[in-house]
């Protein structure tokens, strides 16, 4: 599993889903985040050990695929952790109560330059959000006083980001998207396309979001002409349609013993059409 998975709950989310308890090995490697190039995937080399790759969600697929079998890779998709929260958890509905803004962390920015991106983006948010907007700042910008000052000034509500490295990280994120109207971001993202299936409005605001690696996928998100649309496209980015069930996950995972995959995948079979041809 990459070590990133660790972060923003996903981890924890797939121990759940699958019933074991961390830390755990899995005889292959759990991609983390979007890829969209192959550039992207230029440093994955399976091992002997490791030839097969989950996917969190589908959007990559039918570009990557078949650029990874030729690296080596058996590829197998599960879905994106947040479904599995969203089922573990049976969460309802969102309530929308108010808009939020999510400005985008770039590493290795110096402060000047963060605040201005924070600056710009907001200019554009205050000439089409209501009064009812708030913010949630990844927390390395929600630990800095100078950048908590943009939105204080302005009176807007600053909701913490989370450390990303708490287990918790989902649910809180989760419970705060819970009561949203509108949510504003500068970039195209899992936040995003989380968001959306839930049902909740999404609206990507300035050029900003052109400098991602995502292009083609922000692309194809900007042309879906309507909501209904918009929540549809997100969960088949999000994988929807590769969420397993936890005896699903455990098999492709490898979880199970050798002895107890052969009998489910022979024995248990065969037994069953030897009770059948008897009772006919």
């Amino acid at each position: 599993m990459f070590g990133v998975n660790h972060y923003y709950s996903h981890a924890a989310i797939l121990s759940q889903a699958a019933g074991f308890v961390l830390p755990q090995r899995i005889r292959g490697e759990i991609q983390h985040s979007f890829w969209e190039s192959d550039k992207d995937l230029s440093n994955l080399n399976p091992s002997k050990f490791s030839k097969k790759l989950f996917l969190w969600g589908g959007s990559f697929l039918s570009d990557n695929k078949k650029h990874l079998q030729r690296l080596g890779f058996e590829v197998i998709p599960i879905g994106d952790p947040f479904l599995y929260f969203l089922k573990i958890t049976n969460m309802k509905a969102p309530v929308a109560r108010y808009d939020l803004f999510l400005p985008k962390y770039i590493n290795g920015l110096q402060i000047q330059d963060r605040i201005k991106r924070h600056e710009r983006a907001l200019s554009i948010i205050e000439n089409i959000s209501p009064a009812s907007l708030k913010v949630r700042l990844h927390h390395k910008d929600y630990a800095n006083t100078l950048i908590q000052n943009i939105y204080k000034k302005r009176g807007i509500e600053i909701l913490p980001g989370g450390e990303p490295s708490s287990l918790s990280w989902m649910e809180e994120y989760i419970n705060q998207l819970n009561t949203l109207g509108t949510i504003y971001s500068e970039h195209l993202g899992s936040h995003i396309l989380r968001a959306s299936a839930m049902g909740i409005k999404s609206q990507l605001i300035g050029d900003s979001m052109r400098e991602s690696k995502l292009n083609s996928v922000f692309e194809l998100y900007s042309s879906v002409a309507n909501f209904s649309n918009q929540v549809e496209f997100a969960r088949f980015q999000l994988g929807f349609n590769y969420v397993r069930s936890q005896e699903e996950l455990r098999y492709v995972l490898e979880l199970e013993s050798q002895q107890r995959r052969f009998n489910k995948a022979l024995i248990f079979p065969m037994f069953d059409l030897y009770c059948k041809l008897k009772s006919s």
